[in-house]
């Protein structure tokens, strides 16, 4: 009987947390900044909900700027539209909102690829057809068509 009500009060517990969280991230906020510092907009929040923004200033420059004009809107829905221009999310831990680098977001270099295109002149801006155009180091190139025109293969 003991171990029932155990369970059933770290249930009740979690449940409540739970909901918690919840009301919180549909906290609505008024915010009127046409370009405003991530620290500015931080603050605001906290005077306004009494949540606190938390963040690695390694990660996260305190003076980058955003545009958040958006009147009145929900809290959950400020910090996605904010933080997501820059690369960031966030979680909701208690009274704390946790901002967080978002890994889907961050390019990995592995997977760039540059598309190099151009075009050859002459000193009189006549196009020179059939010029070699080969990348330093490489056996990779093009020749440019009859308007002096190149496009190589994208590169990692």
């Amino acid at each position: 009987m003991f171990l029932v009500m155990r369970i059933v009060s770290v249930m009740l517990f979690a449940f409540v947390l739970g909901g918690y969280s919840s009301v919180l991230a549909q906290q609505k906020v008024n915010v009127n900044f046409k370009d405003v510092t991530y620290e500015r907009l931080f603050d605001e929040i906290r005077k306004q909900t009494g949540v606190v923004v938390m963040y690695n200033s390694d990660v996260l420059d305190k003076n980058l700027k955003v545009r958040a004009d958006f009147g009145e809107i929900e809290l959950e829905d400020l910090l996605s539209r904010v933080l997501s221009v820059n690369g960031f999310s966030y979680r909701l831990e208690d009274d704390f909102v946790i901002v967080v680098k978002d890994e889907k977001k961050t390019v990995n270099e592995e997977n760039v690829f540059v598309k190099i295109r151009g075009k050859v002149l002459d000193l009189k801006k006549e196009p020179l057809p059939g010029v070699s155009i080969v990348i330093k180091g490489t056996t990779l190139g093009v020749v440019t068509d009859s308007l002096g025109r190149f496009q190589l293969p994208p590169l990692k």
